[in-house]
C-alpha cells in the first residue's frame, strides 16, 4: 500500500507545475485505491482458485476505472492539467 501512496504523491507533485498548489488530492487517492483492488482480486483467487480474467476481468477493470478514474480526471481539470493537454490539439 505504501508504494501506491508514494505513486499518488509523486503524481500530485507533477501537477504542482500547473496549479502551484502542493497538497494531497484525489490524484493520491486514485492511486492509493488501487491497492485494495489488488487485495480483492487476490482474495477472490484464493477463495475460488480462479483469476479475475476474461470477459468478467475486463468488466471488473473498466468498472473500477470508471469509479476511481473520476477522481483523477476531476483533479486534472481543477488543476488545469487536462486543459493544457486538450488545448494542444
Amino acid at each position: 500500500m505504501v508504494v501506491f501512496l508514494m505513486s499518488g504523491i509523486l503524481h500530485d507533485l507533477g501537477s504542482v507545475t500547473h496549479s502551484g498548489v502542493l497538497s494531497p488530492s484525489e490524484i493520491t487517492l486514485f492511486f492509493f485505491l488501487q491497492a485494495p483492488l489488488i487485495c480483492l482480486e487476490r482474495s477472490f483467487r484464493a477463495a475460488s482458485g480462479h483469476r479475475v480474467d476474461g470477459f468478467w476481468g475486463y468488466l471488473w477493470t473498466w468498472a473500477w476505472l470508471a469509479f476511481t478514474g473520476q477522481l483523477l480526471v476531476e483533479a486534472w481539470f481543477r488543476r488545469g492539467v487536462l486543459g493544457d493537454i486538450l488545448s494542444n490539439f
